[in-house]
């Protein structure tokens, strides 16, 4: 597990000052934590902000922004397990990154906190559109047009936005529909 601390004082996720113990940035396979507090916002940035996505991201309290025109890939991660972002209740995952690999990486959100995307729709050439993105728990909120091939909402679980699925767009729509 990489907890992150903030100690290097600039937001980047590559410092290494920014994660218990000192360590370098995690990488592909492995489990980051965030727990600002309630009410403390979290702002990750930096440079270009292109990384090798942790399989998991938990935030356990508060709000964490991931800075805008962020490019997030799997490239380097075990392509059979999902990224898991796992948001608690109160909690707030705030992401301006395209996610994308060059072979279908599949999302599941859990944990009943709120997950609000920017930035996420991706492009059409040269990588593929997520696989399977899942909203097992809490919300997920986009705000532009998400490209996957299959979407999941689980009971109990809402998501708001528009998705691109084999070419076709649906936008506007909010699962569940009741």
């Amino acid at each position: 597990d990489y907890t992150w601390t903030g100690g290097a004082g600039d937001g980047n996720w590559t410092s290494e000052g920014n994660w218990s113990g000192g360590v370098p940035q995690p990488g592909a396979d492995n489990r980051v934590i965030f727990d600002p507090g309630a009410g403390v916002t979290v702002s990750v940035s930096g440079y270009s902000f292109n990384f090798y996505l942790p399989r998991t991201i938990v935030v356990k309290s508060g709000t964490v922004e991931f800075a805008a025109n962020a490019y997030a890939n799997d490239q380097g991660g075990s392509s059979a397990a999902p990224l898991v972002l796992d948001i608690a209740a109160d909690a707030t995952l705030s992401a301006a990154f395209r996610l994308e690999r060059s072979v279908f990486m599949n999302v599941r959100k859990e944990g009943g906190g709120s997950l609000l995307l920017s930035n996420v729709s991706g492009y059409d050439g040269g990588f593929a559109p997520l696989g399977t993105f899942e909203v097992c728990a809490g919300e997920v909120s986009i705000s532009d047009t998400m490209r996957c091939t299959n979407l999941v909402v689980r009971a109990g679980a809402s998501f708001a936005g528009a998705y691109r699925l084999s070419g076709k767009t649906y936008g506007g729509v909010t699962y569940p529909l009741c």
